[in-house]
C-alpha cells in the first residue's frame, strides 16, 4: 500500500470514529450517517480494488513474496471489512437503540481498518 492510500485510510479511519462519536451524541440523523458511511466504504473498495489490481499484476514469484502476500493481506483486510447496513436500523422507533448500535459497528469496521 502507499504513502497516499494509508493516509486516506487514516482519515477514514478518523472520520469513522468521529461519525460513531455524532450519532452517540445524536448530533447526526441516521440518513446523514448513512451517506457519510456510504461515502466511505465507496473509498474503501476503491483502494482495496487497488491493491488486488496491483497483486493481481505482479509475477507470480513476487506474488508469493513477502511483499506481494502484504498487498494480497490489505486488499483481502479492505474487501472483506464488515460494514454495517444501514437498513438494518429503525429511526423511528423510539425503544430503539440503534444509534448505539450502529455507532458500535462503525467502531468495528474501523478497528478492521487501522490493522491494514
Amino acid at each position: 500500500m502507499n504513502k497516499g492510500q494509508r493516509k486516506v485510510l487514516a482519515v477514514i479511519f478518523a472520520g469513522l470514529n468521529e461519525l460513531a462519536n455524532k450519532i452517540r451524541c445524536e448530533t447526526i440523523d441516521l440518513g446523514d450517517a448513512k451517506m457519510a458511511l456510504d461515502s466511505y466504504e465507496e473509498r474503501v473498495g476503491e483502494i482495496s480494488e487497488e491493491e488486488r489490481e496491483k497483486f493481481d499484476n505482479m509475477p507470480e514469484g513476487l506474488q508469493a513474496s513477502p511483499t506481494g502476500e502484504a498487498i494480497e493481506d490489505a486488499a483481502d483486510a479492505l474487501e472483506y471489512a464488515e460494514w454495517p447496513q444501514t437498513d438494518d436500523y429503525d429511526a423511528t422507533d423510539p425503544d430503539s437503540s440503534w444509534r448505539d448500535d450502529l455507532a458500535d459497528a462503525i467502531e468495528e469496521v474501523a478497528l478492521e481498518l487501522d490493522g491494514v
